[in-house]
């Protein structure tokens, strides 16, 4: 009897450690190495450019393209996609009730409704919408849950589901998922990729990232700035596919965490992903951490299908800040900001 029972510890403890072995394999194998050479060219046409307005942030839908500012009067501007004129100014600086800061577009797939943003520093959401009684477009603020602050790159899944990144120091994971009806607690995805060097300080600085979700596949994107991956989970935080450009794996590593200095050679990969209901468009800018503007590659477009595979990779004929698809995959809009502030805007058509 007892020999019985020593042999089905045995089979147990051989069963459990094959498995493990089984479980790590299959992360490994959950890498998809994707070629960093472009598969087409697209050369951008300028279709806006005003000196002193320094847009930093995008958002197209069917018809117009909104942008926002740090020095225009108006933080929101909206341009016509027709003929790229001015359609509206929205928002102002002052510190009352309808002051805005710092506005940032919330992620969306579909581009026929209403426009939302969130106010990072008065920890409000806004809603723009077109008025007919007024005949113009007017903007709706309201107070952010706090749960919810402080958010960038935020997606709202509904209103009671977001998926967002937190700014740094504020992190306790890669981006975290907040259900209004669930729990008034972030829930955090880990950390990933691991480093191979480990840090007693926050890491935070390392995993900065920006997210996209698609509520119909049940997906969240997450492109990487210090890491040359990509990698996508579905809403429950597990893993769906780690996507990395290069043969190399590349990682961040930093020499003083007090002054956030990374090492010498350091580089930049994604700075944000985008998308529309067919495909989602990541933004790489591979160059050294803290070069100069003048110096710095021109942008490619890594796209993806929402089956996350590799559609194509373009290269533009310049290095963009910030860009937006159009809804139906016709073209995108870059911006480009120079040495003196002033901001360009560039149209690029797609090819699949």
């Amino acid at each position: 009897m007892k020999l019985n029972i020593l042999s089905i510890i045995l089979l147990i403890l051989f069963c459990f450690v094959f498995s493990c072995k089984d479980k790590k394999e299959t992360t490994r194998h959950l890498i998809q190495i994707i070629d960093e050479k472009e598969t087409v060219f697209s050369a951008g046409e300028l279709v806006f450019k005003e000196d002193l307005m320094q847009f930093f942030d995008m958002y197209i839908t069917d018809s117009l393209v909104f942008l926002t500012s740090q020095r225009n009067d108006s933080p929101i501007t909206a341009l016509s996609l027709k003929n790229f004129e001015r359609v509206a100014e929205l928002g102002d600086r002052d510190q009352g009730p309808e002051g805005i800061d710092f506005p940032l577009f919330l992620k969306n797939l579909s581009r026929k409704g209403d426009v939302e943003l969130l106010d990072l520093n008065r920890m409000s959401l806004m809603h723009i919408g077109y008025n007919f009684e007024k005949n113009r477009y007017t903007m709706e603020k309201e107070m952010m849950p706090d749960s919810l602050w402080p958010s960038i790159s935020m997606n709202k899944i509904s209103d009671t589901l977001y998926f967002a990144n937190g700014l740094e120091h504020f992190n306790k994971g890669l981006y975290f998922k907040w259900n209004k009806q669930t729990s008034i607690i972030k829930e955090w995805i880990p950390y990933y990729p691991e480093t191979r060097k480990k840090y007693d300080e926050d890491v935070t600085p390392l995993y900065r990232n920006t997210i996209l979700a698609n509520k119909e596949k049940g997906i969240v994107v997450s492109a990487l700035t210090y890491f040359n991956r990509i990698v996508a989970f579905d809403f429950n935080g597990n893993i769906l596919k780690d996507i990395q450009i290069g043969k190399e794996a590349i990682e961040p590593v930093i020499e003083d965490f007090e002054l956030l200095k990374f090492s010498d050679g350091a580089e930049l990969f994604f700075l944000n992903v985008v998308g529309s209901d067919n495909y989602f468009y990541c933004l790489w800018n591979r160059s050294e951490i803290g070069l100069d503007k003048d110096k710095r590659k021109n942008s490619k477009i890594f796209v993806f299908d929402w089956d996350l595979n590799h559609v194509s990779t373009i290269q533009a004929d310049q290095p963009l800040v910030a860009f937006d698809v159009e809804p139906y995959d016709r073209y995108f809009l870059g911006l480009f900001s120079d040495d003196e502030a002033d901001t360009s805007i560039y149209k690029f058509a797609i090819e699949l």
